[in-house]
C-alpha cells in the first residue's frame, strides 16, 4: 500500500502533488488513515488495497479536467465507504487518473471486492463522465 500511495502521489508525474486529491482521508496522510481504518477492523492481512486507473486519449482533456473526471468518479463509485487517493499523472503522452482504494471500508470495515461487476460498473461510470464533458 505503501509502494502504490507514493507512485500515485510522485511529484515529477502529478506536477508536484498539484493533481492529487484525497477522499474521505487526509492528502498528507492518507496511508496512515488507511492503516488506521484496517486496524479498527482487525483487517490488516490479505489485499491491502486496489489500484485502478483511467486513461484518456494525447490531446483529449486537460490535466485539469482529467482530475476533475477522475474525483468524480471515485466519489460516484467509492466515496460512500473507502478511503480513495485520486492522481493525475501527467509524465506521458497521454493523461491518466490512477486510484489507491483501501481494500476496508472506513463506514463497515467490509472488504471491497474486485470482479467483473465492480471493473464493468468502473467502465460504465467513467464512459458516462466522459461523455459529460464531451
Amino acid at each position: 500500500m505503501h509502494n502504490a500511495i507514493e507512485y500515485v502521489e510522485s511529484d515529477f508525474k502529478t506536477e508536484k502533488q498539484l493533481y492529487v486529491t484525497a477522499i474521505n482521508c487526509t492528502e498528507d496522510n492518507a496511508l496512515n488513515d488507511m492503516i488506521v481504518t484496517k486496524r479498527r477492523f482487525g483487517k490488516e492481512k490479505g489485499i491491502l488495497a486496489f489500484h485502478g486507473f483511467q486513461s484518456f486519449a494525447e490531446g483529449e482533456v486537460t490535466p485539469k479536467i482529467a482530475h476533475e473526471i477522475g474525483i468524480k468518479l471515485a466519489e460516484e463509485l467509492w466515496g460512500d465507504e473507502f478511503e480513495v487517493v485520486v492522481s493525475t499523472h501527467l509524465n506521458t503522452k497521454h493523461i491518466h487518473n490512477h486510484f489507491v482504494i483501501n481494500s476496508v471500508s472506513f463506514k463497515n470495515g467490509k472488504k471491497y471486492r474486485e470482479n467483473r461487476e465492480t471493473y464493468g460498473l468502473m467502465r460504465k461510470t467513467s464512459d458516462e463522465l466522459c461523455k459529460e464533458y464531451g
